[in-house]
């Protein structure tokens, strides 16, 4: 088959295809939802927590705040509850900027990478990451970041590229 979505999210396909054919999943309507809904609704509980942690450094009401309205936007409880990926890409920006904020820019320029592998859409905040690299970190560490998140790019789809070599 043709890749026609980013190939983080299909690990996590993947992980609930063996949940089906370990358990009888698909016998209880009820769990065959929740099993495909699951990494999608956990990653918007983690996106809440990470806004939580991320906003409290201003105040702890801001935290609060940040995740309230994260955890009870109805658009993310409608989009989690549909099984998009939204909340995991939100989670994983996050964690990413964390990270290069956070003096280890590599590993954040990663993170970056996985998010963009999980939705294509934070490509969108690109250059806003280039700029904070340029910013807190000498110039060599961020064509570093740069490197390494291009690197996990490739690395990450070559193997679909081979693949889906001869499909349509």
């Amino acid at each position: 088959y043709a890749l026609d979505y980013p190939p983080v999210y299909l690990v996590f396909l993947f992980i609930v295809g063996k949940l089906y054919g370990a358990l009888p999943l698909a016998d209880y309507k009820m769990f065959d939802m929740l099993a495909m809904k699951f990494f999608p609704i956990l990653f918007d509980v983690l996106a809440a927590g990470m806004l939580y942690l991320l906003c409290r450094k201003k105040s702890e009401g801001m935290g609060v705040l940040a995740a309230a309205l994260w955890a009870l936007n109805p658009s993310s409880i409608f989009n989690s509850a549909w099984g998009q990926t939204d909340g995991m890409m939100l989670c994983l920006l996050l964690l990413a900027f964390y990270l290069v904020d956070a003096d280890r820019p590599i590993l954040g320029s990663v993170l970056f990478a996985v998010t963009a592998l999980t939705k294509m859409q934070a490509l969108y905040f690109t250059p806003v990451l280039f700029v904070v690299l340029l910013y807190r970190h000498k110039l060599e560490k961020a064509l570093l970041g740069v490197l390494a998140a291009l690197a996990t790019g490739v690395a990450a789809f070559v193997p679909f590229i081979i693949g889906s070599a001869g499909a349509r």
